[in-house]
């Protein structure tokens, strides 16, 4: 979700403005077909290959780059809603289970995508904590 109106230094990952704006991202690698971008498995037709589990701990070896101010409940709102992230359309079904886990090692610094709270952090290192001024 980036820092708000705010593009950072790259030192602290957070370049683009909106970050990916709470758009699935497609993994390659991993067994799967990622046409649409999440995993589908409907009776006998799927679009991955190979062990359900194998494919879905790749999918989640994704590092630890990214923006120093993480918006993992932000993210999941915004990928969730049909008309701020039209490309995850199809994700939310009538017939499945939503379960969402949140794995991270930084703290939520979710905000309103026109915030200003970022602003005064362009020079700072890497933070460990989100704090509002």
């Amino acid at each position: 979700m980036g820092a708000g109106l705010t593009a950072l230094p790259e030192a602290l990952g957070c370049g683009r403005v909106g970050g990916d704006r709470g758009v699935m991202k497609p993994i390659t690698g991993c067994g799967a077909n990622m046409a649409p971008r999440f995993l589908v498995r409907d009776g006998t037709s799927r679009n991955f290959t190979g062990n359900l589990a194998e494919v879905v701990g790749c999918m989640l070896d994704v590092g630890t780059s990214g923006c120093a101010y993480t918006h993992p409940l932000q993210a999941a709102r915004v990928a969730l809603t049909a008309s701020a992230a039209p490309e995850n359309v199809g994700f939310l079904r009538p017939d499945a289970d939503l379960l969402v886990v949140f794995v991270g090692a930084e703290d939520d610094c979710s905000a309103a995508p026109n915030t200003s709270l970022f602003a005064d952090r362009r020079t700072r290192d890497r933070p460990r904590l989100c704090v509002v001024p």
